[in-house]
């Protein structure tokens, strides 16, 4: 477990931030302006629905753990937070 301050430093000097969809995590990247790809956990319906939303808003980019390509991945991220 971070603190506050060193979790703020790590994610903000983060190239690329790979996270479950869980609130408090996705309540963080908001709070400090960063991209984030997100998995949601199969199963849990908050996550998928937290998914859906920040995927429908563009706010972060969403890929199901089942069609998870990491490479794949980094590029659409690259691409994702250049705009």
């Amino acid at each position: 477990h971070l603190s506050d301050d060193r979790l703020r430093t790590v994610l903000l000097s983060s190239e690329l931030i790979v996270s479950r969809c869980g609130y408090s995590s996705i309540m963080d990247y908001e709070q400090l302006g960063v991209k984030a790809l997100l998995v949601p956990t199969p199963g849990q319906p908050e996550q998928e629905y937290l998914a859906r939303k920040v995927a429908a808003e563009g706010r972060h980019l969403v890929m199901g753990q089942n069609v998870l390509n990491l490479q794949n991945a980094i590029q659409r991220m690259k691409d994702f937070t250049d705009t």
